[in-house]
């Protein structure tokens, strides 16, 4: 079986195995000279991974509002299972439009149940 290379067919065995070893010798120096570059940034007092704080701050303001969505739904829906309600009816009340609207309105006739 015969190894061939689409940017060089006519290469034979010994001249791929030359090109993978200075292709491992690049990544090699690659790698050292980013390790360098980072001690060095480091060294300097440079923070790296700047983004962390924000993306951090960003998911926890993420999950406090989702939090309170989940109490104003369960306000809603809490009452309706407690009620004997199915999932299945509570699902298909959630999904109109005016729930919300009629529960805090106090709409005639609505009492947290389909």
């Amino acid at each position: 079986m015969r190894l061939r290379v689409a940017t060089m067919p006519q290469a034979d065995k010994f001249q791929l195995h030359i090109y993978a070893a200075l292709a491992e010798q690049e990544r090699d120096f690659i790698s050292a000279r980013t390790k360098a570059a980072l001690k060095a940034a480091k060294a300097r007092g440079t923070k790296l991974g700047a983004f962390r704080d924000t993306t951090m701050r960003r998911n926890a303001a993420i999950q406090r509002k989702a939090a309170m969505e989940a109490q104003k739904l369960l306000q809603i829906i809490g009452p309706m299972r407690n009620a004997g309600q199915t999932l299945e009816a509570i699902a298909a009340t959630h999904g109109s439009r005016d729930l919300q609207r009629r529960h805090v309105d106090g709409e005639a006739g609505f009492t947290g149940a389909v």
